[in-house]
């Protein structure tokens, strides 16, 4: 409401609100949500309202409330210097009645006035709000100053929306980007030890229908998926013999086996990922009960998303040949989750693998 005394301060906080909560929604509706909510407001002396965005030299109407379809169609984009809302890019325009231009361009046009402001965002013009008022209405100073602050309000919503928006897509980018990095360092892997070829992207898959299970957050279940599909990377470093050895590893042999987990941090730890890949991948190998490496972490010490690659990783193994053994079968890798829940394995995490195999028709796809 608009005061004598002043401007009633609750509408702006409502349309803070507005700005603040309704963000998981398109722009265009954030907008149409805010002006509806004005032309609501008591005793605020308006016929309709709308607001347009710069697209290089014109405005584009995105949101409206009270015009007529014939207004809506004649204003969906208007050049700028042109008409009202057009001249209002460069300053202020208030005008108590229609012109003869309008009554032209709009035949049978009810006598109306208005208010076109500028919606700028520091000396960068983003757009026009046009504010549609009664015939003869008189300019008011208090009135005129009201939409002087909804048209900075508007600004800083349009402005962050679509900073948001450019930030999005960056990261989807720089994602895909980084997954490509990824998939790359994993095929250079299997390459060299074609007897677990596949064992990565394995391990990513189950790993990553787990985490889903567990209702983990995107961030996180892109933090397995992408980890687990390198987190053998430390692998490089173990000589190729052991690695494709056909017979049971004697001590020394697998004591080479378990610094894999270290070097695959040494080789990721500085690589600038939006993800926790490295720490994931020195993790992964460790145990609640301290028994396992390279760490010897027990427990809450050992990150959720290294439990998920280690019980994948154990149930890949399992069900899947390895140069010194055939695979024992997916009832067995069961039996061990079972064997190891709550006691090496998270308990969670393994009722979540185990609900995957068992409700949602498992198979390795690759």
């Amino acid at each position: 409401m608009i005061q004598n005394k002043g401007i009633d301060l609750s509408i702006f906080n409502t349309i803070l609100r507005i700005s603040f909560d309704e963000t998981k929604i398109s722009l265009e509706s954030q907008l149409q949500i805010i002006i509806d909510y004005i032309d609501s407001i008591p005793n605020l002396k308006i016929e309709g309202i709308c607001i347009f965005l710069l697209d290089g030299d014109e405005l584009e109407m995105i949101s409206q409330h009270g015009l007529s379809n014939e207004n809506i169609k004649k204003c969906s984009r208007i050049k700028v210097g042109h008409c009202l809302c057009g001249r209002a890019v460069e300053d202020i325009v208030f005008k108590q009645g229609v012109t003869k231009q309008h009554s032209i361009l709009y035949k049978g046009i009810k006598q109306h006035g208005h208010y076109c402001l500028p919606i700028a965002y520091g000396p960068e013009v983003i757009g026009v709000l046009n504010i549609v008022l009664p015939h003869k209405h008189e300019k008011n100073l208090d009135e005129l100053r009201f939409y002087m602050a909804i048209a900075d309000i508007l600004a800083n919503v349009i402005k962050h929306r679509k900073i948001e928006q450019e930030s999005s897509i960056t990261l989807r980018k720089l994602r895909s980007a980084m997954g490509g990095i990824i998939n790359a360092i994993a095929y250079i892997i299997e390459v060299r030890d074609p007897y677990t070829a596949g064992h990565q992207k394995r391990v990513s898959h189950l790993a990553r229908l787990i985490a889903t299970e567990l209702k983990m957050s995107a961030f996180q279940i892109d933090s397995i998926r992408f980890a687990a599909s390198i987190h053998d990377i430390g692998k490089t470093a173990v000589p190729s013999e052991i690695l494709s050895k056909p017979t049971k590893l004697i001590q020394p042999e697998f004591d080479l086996i378990k610094i894999h987990p270290t070097i695959g941090y040494e080789i990721l730890k500085n690589v600038d990922f939006p993800w926790l890949i490295a720490e994931i991948v020195y993790q992964h190998h460790e145990k609640l009960d301290g028994s396992g490496y390279p760490l010897g972490l027990k427990k809450n010490d050992i990150m959720i998303e290294a439990q998920i690659v280690c019980v994948s990783d154990i149930v890949e193994a399992m069900t899947n040949h390895r140069p010194y053994r055939a695979a024992l079968g997916m009832d067995k890798a069961i039996d061990e989750i079972i064997r190891q829940s709550g006691k090496q394995l998270d308990a969670d995490v393994c009722d979540s693998c185990l609900k995957v195999i068992r409700n949602k028709n498992f198979k390795w796809s690759f």
